[in-house]
């Protein structure tokens, strides 16, 4: 969410076409700017037909066409923040030619309230999630490492180090962790999936239009580099005293 954060500058009547182009020139000088879409009067009147295309003949009866053009103006990733929105919308407003600039402002800030209390909440799930893998895994490996007792002694007995017989454990709860990852990450997807099938239309409003996206490739990239850790970590701390008795 927050990728079509957006502010609509809405252009005066008298603009020309050139005076548009060179408007759209300064708008993209803005630093917080990421991309500016023109929409012409014209456009603008077919996108409301189309949203009114079940209600027979509303627009047949207009004499001409009442809407501004407008341009679509898209921030940075890192500027989308309530505070950089209403900055750059300030900016917009001053230009020559823009008659009227809007965006979301009360609900782009319960937005990023309800977005601050997600990550705060995803954190302290995080956290005892992770710490839950790890003991999982710890007790899994500590139970194989007491399941293969005897093989152990054996080893040792031929003379067999710790790392050779810890190797196999660390390389399995890697694989654990990296597979509980790819499950997690799964069971998500398919959520996502659900939910976007069968609830987003209904509350698409609330949203704002935005789109709900899933996670970037990279963040699932991190996702089972973590997972890998903590299968790791949790092998390493479940040998000690096992080894040593």
């Amino acid at each position: 969410m927050g990728e079509e954060v957006q502010i609509t500058a809405y252009l005066a009547d008298f603009l020309s076409d050139e005076a548009a182009d060179g408007l759209e020139k300064d708008i993209l000088e803005i630093k917080e700017v990421e991309g500016a879409t023109y929409i012409s009067k014209e456009d603008a009147l077919k996108y409301l037909g189309e949203i009114f295309s079940g209600q027979g003949d509303v627009l047949e009866g207009l004499s001409k066409n009442p809407l501004p053009a407008s341009f679509e103006v898209k921030l940075k990733k890192r500027f989308r923040t309530p505070e950089d929105v209403a900055l750059v919308a300030k900016k917009i407003e001053r230009m020559n030619g823009v008659d009227d600039v809007v965006f979301a402002r009360e609900w782009l800030s319960r937005f990023y309230e309800v977005q601050k209390i997600v990550k705060v909440a995803g954190i302290i799930i995080g956290v005892v999630l992770s710490v839950a893998v790890i003991a999982i895994i710890a007790i899994t490996i500590k139970l194989t490492l007491y399941a293969k007792r005897d093989e152990i002694d054996i080893m040792k007995l031929v003379g067999g180090t710790n790392s050779f017989i810890k190797i196999p454990m660390i390389f399995e709860g890697m694989m654990q962790g990296f597979l509980g990852s790819v499950i997690a990450v799964g069971a998500l997807f398919l959520t996502y999936r659900y939910f976007m099938e069968h609830y987003y239309k209904d509350v698409g409003l609330f949203f704002g239009g935005i789109e709900v996206n899933f996670f970037d490739p990279e963040i699932i990239i991190y996702f089972f580099i973590f997972g890998i850790s903590l299968g790791l970590f949790g092998s390493i701390i479940s040998f000690g005293r096992m080894l040593k008795t």
